[in-house]
């Protein structure tokens, strides 16, 4: 507690709302790309859920961790029954904290986000095939209680809500 005082929770908020200000007018750019959820400010936490339509959520979450360094949550986040409801897909989940950049949102939409055409609707192998063939393997550092994926060309790394 006293980490987050001495930096202040108003200071903590202010990041958090500029990263999902950020996220939601980069991934809103995208083509592609839904984002669910209210893009009022206001009206939400620092998490944003998407989806890629004819592409797994759980194939792109897996995309994103193993091949762009990028860790996120997918599925029904503990709602499926509101999905069922909504007709809302499962969906990946990008969630924020203090210790997330401007630089990882901004990864996250440029990444594999940003280059949808290697994610061919309905065919997730095919995209992992082609991602495969163009990243390198990453490998796992660190405790079991926090991954974090390195790869070995690109030592930089990206956790979201791990």
């Amino acid at each position: 507690m006293e980490y987050l005082e001495d930096i202040g929770m108003d200071r903590v908020e202010a990041h958090c709302r500029e990263l999902t200000a950020t996220a939601l007018r980069e991934l809103g750019k995208l083509n592609r790309l839904r984002v669910h959820g209210p893009l009022d400010q206001d009206r939400r936490s620092a998490s944003v859920a998407f989806e890629i339509p004819g592409l797994e959520a759980h194939g792109l979450a897996k995309i994103l961790s193993n091949r762009y360094t990028i860790m996120v949550r997918s599925g029904y986040h503990c709602a499926q029954p509101l999905h069922e409801e909504l007709g809302i897909n499962q969906t990946v989940r990008a969630s924020f904290y203090l210790y997330n950049t401007l630089k990882e949102v901004h990864s996250l939409a440029t990444r594999p986000c940003g280059d949808c055409r290697l994610l061919t609707p309905g065919d997730p192998f095919s995209s992992l095939t082609r991602l495969e063939e163009q990243y390198p393997v990453p490998f796992r550092v660190g405790s079991p209680s926090r991954l974090v994926w390195k790869t070995q060309e690109s030592p930089q790394k990206a956790v979201f809500g791990v």
